[in-house]
């Protein structure tokens, strides 16, 4: 857990200088209210409600067997400055170590994102209906692993977790966070709740929003 927490910390901070670094004023020739843009970026700027769209590349462990890279699209409304309620479409690559074969797996969730502390803290929390395999093994005298059989099953979960936000234009953000599954019940009976489980904690994910 302690490796996993410092990668996040040392992403965080990766993406905080970067965004420093990247972060400089336009001239004055170049602002909206001397370009030809200038009409649509008031028109933004008076909207009481933008929409963000973007999407997010994430990792997690479930180790000794199982990595997971998510590959997420997103799409929100932002009612206000820092808060952003939307939905994103998940798919996941999973590469068990193991028997060193890849699934796949699904996700729809919907979520709540709220930017803290000059829209730098970023609180997240979602609902994930989750479709993943689940796969049976036999083990021979010589410790050689055999995939017997396979199925898919689906799992509602719950995901909460804090990270890093910063803007790097008018129009774009980047974001780091940490997730952590507080709920998970899948359709199979509560015996293989836990060992058939959906997601395994710690959840990185870096994203990038656009708001138009």
């Amino acid at each position: 857990m302690r490796k996993y927490l410092l990668l996040f910390l040392v992403t965080i901070l990766t993406f905080g200088l970067a965004a420093q670094s990247i972060n400089v004023p336009l001239p004055k020739s170049l602002r909206s209210g001397n370009n030809g843009n200038s009409k649509s970026e008031t028109e933004y700027e008076n909207r009481k409600v933008h929409f963000l769209t973007g999407g997010n590349f994430g990792i997690n462990f479930g180790l000794p067997n199982y990595i997971g890279f998510q590959f997420q699209p997103k799409f929100g409304i932002q009612p206000l400055n820092w808060l952003v309620i939307g939905v994103n479409g998940t798919y996941i690559l999973d590469w068990r170590i193991i028997e060193k074969t890849t699934y796949h797996t699904f996700s729809v969730n919907p979520f709540v994102e709220a930017y803290l502390f000059k829209n730098q803290l970023l609180l997240h929390a979602s609902y994930e209906f989750v479709n993943y395999p689940i796969i049976s093994y036999s083990y021979d005298s010589y410790g050689n692993v055999t995939s017997v059989s396979r199925e898919r099953i689906s799992s509602h979960c719950v995901l909460v977790g804090a990270g890093y936000h910063t803007q790097i234009s008018a129009h774009s953000s980047i974001n780091a966070t940490v997730l952590f599954p507080v709920y998970q019940k899948n359709s199979l009976n509560d015996s293989h709740r836990n060992y058939y489980a959906a997601w395994y904690q710690p959840i990185v994910r870096v994203g990038y929003n656009y708001s138009f």
